[in-house]
């Protein structure tokens, strides 16, 4: 990302900044959501059976397989597009609050969802997760970065115009800004998207049957 579409050596050290720090807050969470299903396991519980009855409630598990990687890919779109959209929320930085959010709902899935033998959890997470999760995953980091990213501009120049002393206002160019994130989300986000969802719906329980 910080590469091809930031052209600006300024740009493409904020776009790595927030990716990094994206993931950074990924894998914090993500560890808090492991602990907080073993600690408690009751709550953990709950949030799965209302993940899987708001799955259902979407059609997702009756659902023809073409049916099944629309809906996917609609929902992994609307997390994305808001995070996006958050961006635009000055000062409080959003999306990484989303992240954040989501980062603890992946971990206490994974801590906490029933399996025949736990002895082989973590083997069976990562069977079960990581083929769709090595698409999936990036489009959520660099969704969530584009937001953080224009989080930041937003905040630099409200600073700026306010004539605040610490103020880190680049020159304001909101039509160029708006056209980068729009690229940077049709060519890198939504192609991992569709990817993600395909390979969740046919790649991911070929791997289940073949290593489980």
């Amino acid at each position: 990302m910080r590469g091809l579409f930031f052209d600006g050596a300024l740009e493409r050290k904020k776009a790595a900044f927030h990716l990094r720090a994206v993931c950074v807050v990924f894998v914090l969470f993500f560890g808090g959501g492991l602990i907080a299903a073993a600690v408690y396991p009751d709550t953990a519980l709950e949030i799965i059976v209302a993940l899987g009855q708001s799955f259902a409630d979407k059609g997702l598990f009756t659902a023809a397989p073409l049916a099944q990687v629309w809906l996917i890919f609609l929902n992994n779109l609307t997390v994305c597009v808001l995070l996006l959209v958050l961006g635009l929320v000055p000062f409080l930085f959003l999306p990484y609050v989303v992240v954040a959010l989501n980062a603890l709902t992946a971990g206490v899935v994974v801590q906490a969802l029933p399996l025949p033998d736990g002895s082989g959890r973590f083997w069976a997470a990562a069977v079960s997760l990581l083929p769709h999760g090595v698409f999936e995953l990036p489009a959520l980091f660099i969704a969530a970065a584009l937001g953080a990213f224009c989080c930041a501009r937003l905040t630099g120049v409200i600073l700026h115009r306010t004539r605040l002393p610490a103020a880190d206002a680049p020159p304001t160019r909101p039509i160029r800004t708006a056209l980068l994130l729009a690229k940077t989300f049709l060519l890198l986000v939504l192609p991992l998207l569709v990817v993600a969802a395909a390979t969740e719906v046919w790649l991911t329980p070929l791997a289940q049957k073949a290593l489980l």
